[in-house]
């Protein structure tokens, strides 16, 4: 019996060590990867940013606003912290997590839209945050989302379970067998694409229109951030992107919902600029969606935002 017992604890020992080196060559690799998003959070947690101008926003800050043609207009450092899925709240923990290693930016462009007071309940592309379990900042805030749960945040590997990609990843690039590239230029990578239908179609089953959740907690939280950074001396501009123009009139408390921005605007004594009526939002030609200006769009919004701020 005492030999069985030694044999087990042998074999659990073994098991045990081999299970902990495979968790620490992933986590390494993948901390040290451009695989996909880690690119961008591998960049953030080195301190290898510390940008002038920081881009704020959803996918509408991360598809659209370009930082070479800002670097090369306002003579700047710049980089996109947008993040694709997430409203106000991640994109604010985002740059709290950017600040823990980057020096404070000098100014601040925050993409905003008529969805940004919202939260979603659930973690979009969750694998993204599963290498920085040990930030207390990023998890409080994971824990506030639906999607990882206790042994995710406490048993080693159990956050990469079902997503053999990224842990197969994280080991060759930990093995130095594969060196992953990412396809970001400083968190920007546009969508050359034309004109999706999904919208129109949306449209015609729903005649009525689709009305933009706020929730007060979130107007108050993005408030109290922009007091934050104005009272640090970051220069903020909020802007509102273009959408297009068909689908402006589909969110039926648009105009309630810019007159929060324009009210929260006016009351910190902050540039909103609104891009609604710009030509840009007339045309499809220029988006891939109703949201989402596609790369020739892009470049002009960018562009002509720049442009905005530099005779500012």
């Amino acid at each position: 019996m005492r030999k069985f017992l030694l044999k087990i604890s042998l074999f659990i020992s073994i098991f045990s060590g081999i299970y902990l080196l495979f968790f620490y060559l992933v986590q390494e690799g993948i901390r040290k990867s451009d695989y996909q998003d880690f690119a961008q959070w591998n960049e953030i947690y080195s301190g290898q940013i510390n940008s002038d101008v920081i881009i704020m926003g959803s996918s509408r800050a991360w598809r659209q606003v370009d930082p070479q043609i800002i670097d090369e207009k306002l003579d700047c450092n710049s980089y996109n912290l947008g993040i694709d899925g997430y409203h106000i709240p991640m994109q604010l923990t985002k740059y709290e997590i950017y600040l823990e290693s980057n020096r404070l930016p000098e100014r601040m462009i925050y993409i905003v839209d008529h969805f940004s007071f919202d939260k979603r309940e659930d973690l979009f592309n969750k694998i993204q945050f599963a290498p920085y379990f040990n930030d207390t900042i990023l998890t409080k805030r994971l824990k506030s989302y639906e999607g990882y749960k206790w042994q995710h945040y406490n048993t080693p590997y159990f956050q990469y379970s079902g997503s053999k990609e990224v842990a197969l990843a994280g080991l060759t690039e930990s093995l130095g067998l594969k060196d992953f590239k990412s396809n970001k230029f400083k968190g920007f990578r546009s969508k050359d694409q034309s004109w999706e239908n999904d919208f129109d179609v949306e449209r015609e089953l729903n005649p009525e229109g689709k009305r933009a959740k706020v929730k007060a907690e979130v107007v108050n939280e993005f408030q109290l951030f922009l007091e934050e950074q104005k009272k640090l001396g970051v220069e903020v501009v909020v802007v509102y992107s273009p959408d297009y123009i068909g689908f402006q009139d589909y969110i039926i408390n648009r105009d309630s919902v810019m007159q929060i921005y324009e009210g929260i605007t006016q009351k910190l004594d902050i540039d909103f600029i609104d891009f609604s009526t710009h030509y840009l939002s007339q045309e499809k030609d220029y988006f891939y969606n109703p949201t989402h200006l596609n790369s020739k769009g892009a470049e002009i919004f960018t562009n002509e935002l720049t442009s905005m701020i530099e005779s500012e």
